[in-house]
């Protein structure tokens, strides 16, 4: 299985600039937010799936 999580400055888009991808050497999620978020994701996903 393969997950996507990530978190990004909404302020990025209320001012419609471009939001860097993952691959970007500009790509700087917001660590405090995006690990915790992704860290329950992550194991929602892997207890429903593994039982």
């Amino acid at each position: 299985m393969y997950w996507f999580t990530g978190i990004t400055d909404p302020e990025l888009f209320r001012r419609g600039e471009d939001v860097p991808s993952n691959h970007s050497p500009f790509y700087a999620p917001q660590a405090d937010t995006a690990i915790p978020v992704g860290v329950d994701a992550l194991v929602a996903a892997a207890r429903a799936s593994l039982g």
